[in-house]
């Protein structure tokens, strides 16, 4: 049984404000009042699609939404729910794990909102058609009885409603001023609804500033200037590089400095570095609380599934493919490729572009600007170890170094000039289905590389055609085609980078996930970087390899993320419904290294030791560890960050943030301040009792229990039913109840029972 707040006289409502009832954030009711409120929620999403008439435009939105995004949709349209009112946040951060269908939901919020809130969509190029298809999607959900011509026709005046600006765009912040000209004035975000898809990008770029003139920056000022503004920010992975991305993304939905902005004033309250932990937990916890939706499909999605584990969820129709755990294909480079690799290394070494202070910023606590990272304000660009990591990768030989990967002779693709490339076509050949390929790197040591290999292996490059039917099909170079079926007799493999147009890069997805394609019949293998990488929506994937290590362990999931989605098996039978990634790892040469250890104690013996750099860890190694410690850091936020969610009571993920009802603020504005004042947050907690009914004389409407407790006020505690913490909590011994009930012990009691 919860323990509770003293329960005293009437008192006004502190919890909520307005004729609306909004709730309060800064309040210690609001986790439990808006955990009550969204159960209720829960009630009306199923009664809404039990309706029988079909033809009901909320029946029609909430049949093609999950309740997830039901939820984030009534949150940001119903005011009782608070955002914008009362001096609350003007958003949410929408933490949804790739795959969940964060595109879907906030198309679905900005439609609902656009009369009020013209929307504004900050989204990559490369993904701007995907989010138009997804707008022209929903309209069609609405319309389902809709002849074509005039479906289009809506569908084309839905998506001239929204305002898109690249966010990889030289001027992005110049394009935001541009399409907010209207009643808040040019380059006014008044009155606006503003979506930020994959939002981490823009929280890297202000930290990642230089100065207060970059695009981030700019826009981060438009933001927080900004009244009466709405804010979706849509991202599966937060605090992917450093916690101190945070900082940008909360304050934008405050509107205040609910942060510190100096880099060492956060670490410094917030931050444990020896322990990968956070500092002042609750104190954080406090100042996130509603600001947060977050699912994943590890998690249960609904409170009708609260009790079901992610697991069981797994390759279920409608849910997830299973993801096995990741193989790490530790390669070593051969000699030559070593030789060159450790040259390299010298070479980045001397030119002072690396060095260890390279890895980890969030070690090196020195004096920085305001919201930026430490060493940003220098502007000065990293070469983040280009030539070790690609001739880690591939090492051609000296006399084809000079010419593009598209020019070398064919024995140059060899397991001698990239061990790397081998081993993953030997991989490929054993995947049972289609497969994604990734690499940070597009020309050498990239995705050209890795094409050159699969050509080696007899696989020729898809291309497309310009007929609509066929899914595009264009028989390959040498004119093999399966009569029967239309496919290429070669495996084929495509590739889409950031130099492919957006309406290629659809076709080759619609290729890709089409039936048949089901095991890599038309296109075996996917190639793909990280400009394309962002915002594909694959089907049927069996492998992902990941081609090199990244600093940010963030990366590699986006990359698996885009063929570990939502139904993205079902058409597939159950057994075949699973994916196997691959992080390839290069290795030093061990024979090499060896004798180079051996050289460097015995340096007469060292001639190699002259010239070449000794690392018993490669490039590769050193980012992949990098990237494990930093995600035991960020994670820990991110853990913080589910807990404060406003799913996570409802939907029963565990240790969440649930505070006894006393109306008392939450937190201060000040977030230095704040650190100084006793934590308001008196967590529940729950345990059983053995307690007796008793009824106040004359008064039958309310039910209360009691149990003699020697320590007690009086020797005795009551206890009734709390409706939004939903269990029975202590009645307050000062108050007039408590004093009716203690003097009514002499009267009837029920029998005793449990609670």
């Amino acid at each position: 049984m919860p323990n509770s707040a003293p329960r005293g006289a009437v008192k006004k409502d502190t919890s909520v404000c307005g004729d609306n009832n909004a709730l309060v954030r800064n309040s210690t009711s609001f986790p439990v009042r808006v955990s009550a409120r969204l159960r209720v929620l829960f009630k009306e999403y199923q009664e809404i699609l039990a309706r029988g008439d079909v033809q009901n435009p909320e029946r029609l939105a909430a049949s093609g939404l999950k309740y997830y995004q039901f939820l984030v949709r009534a949150v940001m349209t119903n005011p009782e729910f608070g955002i914008g009112e009362c001096g609350n946040a003007r958003g949410l951060l929408i933490y949804h794990t790739m795959g969940m269908g964060k595109t879907f939901l906030a198309v679905a919020t900005a439609m609902a909102l656009w009369d009020v809130r013209p929307p504004i969509v900050i989204v990559a190029k490369a993904l701007q058609e995907n989010f138009i298809q997804t707008v022209e999607k929903f309209v069609r959900m609405l319309h389902p009885g809709l002849v074509e011509n005039e479906l289009k026709a809506k569908q084309a005046v839905a998506v001239r409603r929204f305002k898109f600006v690249s966010i990889d765009a030289y001027n992005m912040a110049s394009q935001v001023a541009k399409a907010t000209t209207g009643a808040g004035g040019p380059g006014s975000l008044n009155g606006r609804l503003l979506v930020v898809d994959e939002a981490h990008n823009l929280f890297r770029g202000i930290i990642n500033s230089p100065n207060e003139k970059t695009n981030a920056r700019r826009l981060y000022e438009m933001v927080m200037e900004a009244r009466n503004l709405r804010i979706l920010f849509l991202t599966g992975t937060p605090a992917s590089k450093d916690p101190f991305e945070l900082v940008p993304c909360f304050n934008m939905l405050a509107g205040l400095d609910l942060l510190p902005t100096q880099y060492e004033v956060f670490y410094k309250h917030y931050v444990d570095l020896a322990e990968s932990a956070i500092r002042n937990r609750g104190k954080l916890a406090n100042r996130l609380l509603g600001l947060v939706s977050h699912v994943a499909h590890t998690l249960p999605s609904d409170p009708g599934k609260a009790k079901e584990t992610g697991s069981a969820r797994l390759r279920g129709d409608g849910g997830f493919p299973e993801e096995i755990e990741t193989i790490f294909e530790r390669v070593e480079m051969s000699a030559e490729q070593y030789r060159q690799y450790l040259l390299a290394r010298e070479k980045e070494e001397a030119e002072g572009k690396s060095g260890e202070s390279g890895f980890a910023p969030s070690e090196r606590i020195t004096s920085s600007p305001v919201l930026s990272l430490p060493g940003s304000e220098t502007g000065a660009g990293s070469t983040y170890y280009v030539k070790s990591r690609t001739l880690s990768n591939f090492a051609p030989p000296r006399d084809e170094r000079d010419r593009a990967v598209d020019a070398m002779s064919d024995d140059v693709f060899s397991e001698n000039t990239s061990p790397k490339a081998s081993r993953l076509v030997s991989n490929l050949a054993k995947s049972p289905g289609p497969a994604l390929i990734y690499s940070q790197f597009v020309g050498v040591g990239g995705l050209a590389v890795i094409a050159r290999f699969l050509q080696s292996a007899g696989y020729v490059e898809f291309v497309l055609s310009c007929r609509a039917d066929d899914y595009g099909l264009l028989p390959p170079t040498d004119g093999a085609v399966d009569a029967a079926t239309s496919s290429p007799a070669a495996p084929c493999y495509a590739i889409i980078s950031g130099s492919v147009k957006a309406e290629n890069r659809i076709r080759l997805q619609e290729v890709f996930n089409s039936p048949g394609n089901a095991h890599g019949e038309r296109i075996r293998a996917l190639l793909v970087s990280k400009t394309g990488a962002e915002g594909l929506d694959l089907k049927g994937v069996r492998q992902v390899h990941i081609f090199e290590p990244y600093w940010d362990k963030s990366r590699e999931d986006q990359v698996k993320a885009r063929g570990v989605r939502l139904g993205s098996h079902d058409h597939l039978p159950v057994e075949e419904r699973e994916v196997q990634p691959f992080l390839y790892i290069a290795v030093a040469n061990q024979k090499m290294l060896e004798g180079l250890l051996r050289s460097s104690e015995k340096e007469a013996e060292a001639p190699l030791r002259k010239h070449l750099l000794v690392e018993e860890l490669t490039i590769d190694e050193k980012f992949h560890t990098r990237a494990l410690n930093k995600h035991t850091l960020n994670e820990a936020f991110r853990v913080l960050l589910r807990e404060v969610c406003l799913e996570c009571s409802i939907n029963g993920y565990g240790n969440c943030r649930l505070c006894i009802p006393t109306d008392a603020p939450l937190f201060h504005e000040d977030p230095i301040r704040d650190l100084f004042r006793a934590d308001p947050c008196q967590t529940v907690f729950e345990t059983e009792i053995s307690v007796q009914e008793i009824r106040l004389p004359g008064d039958d409407t309310v039910v209360y229990f009691f149990r003699k407790e020697p320590t007690a006020p009086f020797g005795v505690r009551f206890f009734v039913y709390d409706d939004g913490l939903e269990a029975y909590t202590p009645v307050d011994p000062a108050s007039g109840v408590f004093m009716r009930l203690y003097e009514a012990l002499d009267g009837p009691t029920g029998e005793g029972l449990s609670v």
